[in-house]
């Protein structure tokens, strides 16, 4: 439910609708009270109104009631806006919200264009981490949950606010070495030119180090080594080789520059580093983190609500269960056999963390799908103990035995 869009017209709770210039909370409830004698009477219309909706939804087919459900979600954007920061601003007497959204860096006064275009394609993965969420929302919210994606989306938003402030930190050292160095006690970021950034790396002890120290101090390992695999196509063994990669761009930046000459530097090479192009098993593992998260969100679709859906939809459930759940512990066997480096890889880059390897995925992946099959076999039995009349009694034995035979069925549910 927390998934769904909030129609606050349908249930009555519209915040925005006003009479008289009054703002009444509940005015659809207020009117239907208020068209009888007895405002029971208006409650009882309400209530029942809301109960022929959820009554219509049973005759709904799965894909009728699955698009349903995609078509109301809450918004992908609007959980990633409900994440901003806001801050009061006061416009005359009146006091506005402004939302204050972490955007990519893209220009600094106290860098040179070289240095900030280097800067964004190593923190591209920072500010990029939302797109899995936009790409397989439905997928994602039937899998992990709204609550954990709302969570993921927090520390996100909150990492990219992190990364900004030590980027502010950087430029504020900068700017206070300027201003040493030009004499200009009082320059701001905004009034520095380039000259006086160019003449503040001339006497810089050491471009390549400082430069290098300073990426290290904005951007963590962990969206570095991202950022490398996004925009690089390169695999790093090691944080300490992800670092030396960054060393190497750092080094390659400054050798091409127009000011080489100029510019101190105790490197004469770029490090030797361990590393590798993407191989063909990291394109297959995204290829099957994707297929085992489609298939995992449609077989938590079909094992929910089972004690109130219709006599031939939960038939076809049970036909799709028991294929859909060979078939992702097959791609979990292929998954499991790729090169583990590759696939651990291609897991930080396709789930943004939510996991962080292969082995992580399969065990919390065998784990949700022997919970959904233990929900849905303990469903099973109450609906036939509720309904013994209804026929579902083979149905419930011969995906029980399936189950059993699996190992998978906690002793509980044994007949």
């Amino acid at each position: 439910m927390a998934s769904l869009a909030k129609d606050q017209y349908f249930f009555g709770n519209n915040p925005n609708e006003k009479e008289n210039k009054t703002t009444v909370p509940f005015c659809v409830k207020t009117k239907l009270h208020s068209a009888f004698t007895q405002s029971e009477i208006g409650e009882a219309i309400f209530k029942m109104l809301n109960k022929a909706a959820r009554l219509a939804s049973n005759y709904l087919t799965d894909e009728e009631l699955k698009k349903s459900i995609i078509e109301n979600l809450d918004p992908i954007s609007h959980v990633i806006s409900k994440n901003y920061h806001s801050e009061d601003v006061h416009v005359g007497k009146r006091i506005l919200k402004k939302v204050r959204k972490p955007n990519p860096i893209k220009a600094s006064p106290l860098m040179l264009k070289e240095e900030i275009n280097l800067l964004k394609r190593l923190s591209s993965s920072v500010f990029s981490d939302l797109k899995t969420f936009s790409e397989s929302y439905y997928d994602q919210v039937m899998t992990i949950g709204h609550s954990a994606i709302s969570q993921r989306i927090s520390e996100i938003i909150k990492h990219r606010w992190e990364l900004l402030a030590q980027f502010a930190n950087v430029t504020k050292k900068r700017l206070q070495d300027i201003r040493k160095i030009t004499g200009k006690s009082t320059l701001k970021k905004a009034d520095t030119s380039r000259e006086e950034v160019e003449l503040f790396l001339k006497q810089v002890a050491d471009v390549n180090f400082r430069f290098h120290s300073e990426i290290l101090q904005i951007i963590p390992i962990s969206y570095l080594r991202r950022s490398i695999e996004k925009e690089y196509k390169i695999i790093c063994k090691s944080d300490q080789d992800v670092t030396d990669f960054v060393f190497n761009l750092v080094f390659k930046l400054w050798e091409n520059h127009t000011l080489k000459e100029e510019l101190k530097t105790t490197a004469i090479s770029t490090i030797d580093i361990t590393s590798q192009s993407l191989t063909e098993d990291y394109e297959k593992a995204l290829n099957l983190y994707s297929k085992i998260t489609n298939l995992k969100a449609t077989l938590r679709f079909n094992t929910q609500d089972v004690f109130f859906v219709k006599f031939y939809k939960l038939h076809n459930r049970i036909v799709q269960l028991n294929n859909l759940v060979p078939k992702i512990n097959d791609l979990l066997e292929d998954l499991d056999e790729l090169d583990n480096f590759s696939a651990d890889s291609a897991c930080n880059a396709y789930f943004e963390r939510i996991f962080y390897s292969k082995d992580d995925f399969i065990e919390k992946s065998t784990e949700e799908i022997k919970m959904d099959e233990f929900n849905f076999i303990k469903d099973l039995k109450l609906r036939h103990r509720a309904c013994p009349t209804e026929g579902i009694n083979d149905l419930v034995k011969s995906t029980y035995k399936r189950f059993k035979e699996s190992e998978k069925t906690p002793e509980d549910l044994s007949d």
